[in-house]
Parts: C-alpha cells; structure tokens; sequence
C-alpha cells in the first residue's frame, strides 16, 4: 500500500471515529414530536377531507438545547393543494423538507402519507330546522318561528347535496305557558360552513291558549218581563261558541249560558223575535241554530 492510501485511510477513520463519537456524545438523546399538518392553496371550488392523521409523530435525535427549541417553536408539515383535482389522492410525507433546528435530525416519521379526499364544493340557501322537544300544557298551542329562517352553507358536494334544511342544536318547550326566545346553535355535520355572519339561531316562541269551537245543544229558551202566558217555538236552541279551550272545556251550559227573549211591552199576539244570548266572558258567538222564533202571547 502506498504512503498517500495509509494516510487516506487513516483520515477517513479518524473523521468516521469523530462523527460516531458525536452522535454518541452523553448529550444526544431522542424524543417524539408532534407536527401538526398544515393544508394550503386548496384551489376556491374544491375541498378536502382528512382520512389519516391531522399530524405527525417525528422521532428527533439531537443535543438538549436543539430539541427543547423544537419543542417551543415546532414547525407546521405543510402540503400544497394547488392543481389538485376531485378524486382521492395518497400525499407522501418527506421528512427531508423538514426544517430543523441545529444539532437535531429527525429519524423517523408515522404516517408516512395521507389521504385526502378531494371534493367539488357547493353552496346552498337551505331553511333553517328548529329541534325541540317536550309539550306545552293541556289547552296550549306553540307556534315556532327561526330567525333567520334561512342560511347559507357550503361544503363537499357529496355531503350538501342531499341536504333539505339544517338542523339546531335540540331545545326544550315542555309545560311553557308564556311566550319567550331562545338563542341556540346549529347542528351542521363536519365539513359543512356557514357562508353567513351568523354565530347562532334565535328561535322565537309564542305560547297562546288554544282556541277552540264548542256546540252547546238543546239549551232552553227563557223570556222575561211578560205577565201574559207565553210560548216559544221552537223551546231550544243549538250554539257554537269559541274560546280558549281550557275555558270552554270547564263551561257548563245551564250555568254559564243563558238565552231569553225580551217581551217588556209587548201585547198579546203571535211574534216572530231574535233571542238575546249572554256568554262568558273570552268567549264568542260562533254559530246559532235556529236564528228566529215563533212567540204566542196570549192574556191569562
């Protein structure tokens, strides 16, 4: 062996000697890292869903002072979007492109890709669905209103296309009597936006007594102020009266009802008169059966 090849030989021994030394000084060690993956110029008509990991795990080896700086500024995986398409595609990581900090490399990297699905993004106006549960009381009616009534949301194709209306978040009517708003969120499904400066749904509910029609049948009909025999064809009347249902469904007819006809002055003779009806109060008349009646006044 020639004099120049020992003293090569010897040169790269030593450097490999000094290299090993490094990398086994007493002040390396290695650590896991997470890197968060970053997603940049998605193209304005597509977007994407994450199938695999939202980050990395990177196995770093390096000196203390290198990796507590990895720690405090970690640095974000970044993959470009621009000129994807629709359609599903694998993104190999590339732990090179990594920057690190002096004294520390990364050794190992989980995944070592992702999948990302690639969608046409579409927007739509949809109505906005307001969930509730429970029931006012017996005898009360609940009338549900959103505001706004409609939004505007974007999001993948696949996912927006089949949707009608966008629900919220679920609030309770149960045993309200009196009216009043609530303020609630909307339940949107992962992946879908809201194109409107809207933070949340105000729903206004208006609690009102239910208003029912009720028939009273066969209530008689009286007169007063007559000293004559009178008679009153026909004797009975049918009528439909409305009102709060809570009301009416306690109202007894033969106590709360009274029909009568008003004879004061009049002679003797046969009349054909409209009865005056009296109601309880809150209710009206809805209907009357019949209308007119036949009156004999005759001297006693």
């Amino acid at each position: 062996m020639r004099k120049t090849q020992v003293w090569g030989f010897i040169f790269f021994v030593t450097i490999g000697t000094l290299v090993t030394l490094l990398w086994l000084r007493p002040d390396a060690r290695e650590m896991d890292i997470f890197i968060p993956i970053r997603f940049e110029n998605i193209p304005p008509n597509l977007t994407y869903s994450n199938t695999g990991a939202s980050g990395l795990d990177l196995l770093v080896r390096g000196n203390q002072a290198g990796i507590d700086r990895l720690i405090n500024t970690p640095p974000s995986y970044v993959v470009d979007l621009s000129g994807t398409t629709a359609g599903v595609t694998q993104i190999p990581i590339r732990m090179e492109t990594l920057p690190m900090p002096k004294g520390v490399s990364a050794v190992r990297i989980n995944p070592e890709s992702i999948t990302l699905k690639i969608w046409k993004k579409i927007t739509k106006k949809l109505p906005v669905a307001l969930s509730f549960d429970g029931n006012v009381p017996t005898g009360y009616q609940a009338n549900i209103i959103a505001d706004p009534e409609q939004i505007t949301v974007s999001g993948p194709e696949t996912l927006l296309e089949p949707i009608t209306a966008v629900p919220t978040k679920a609030f309770s009517i149960a045993n309200a009597t009196e009216s009043f708003k609530k303020e609630i969120s909307l339940d949107l499904p992962e992946g879908i936006t809201i194109l409107d400066n809207i933070q949340v749904i105000v729903a206004h509910i208006t609690i009102e007594e239910k208003i029912i029609v009720r028939t009273f049948k066969d209530i008689k009909v009286k007169w007063r102020h007559s000293n004559h025999m009178v008679s009153i064809s026909p004797p009975v009347i049918t009528l439909e009266v409305k009102g709060a249902e809570n009301t009416l469904s306690r109202l007894k007819a033969e106590n709360a009802i009274e029909v009568f006809l008003d004879l004061s002055d009049v002679p003797p003779g046969k009349y054909v008169r409209r009865a005056a009806i009296d109601l309880p109060v809150g209710t009206t008349l809805s209907g009357v059966t019949p209308e007119l009646f036949t009156v004999a006044i005759t001297s006693k």
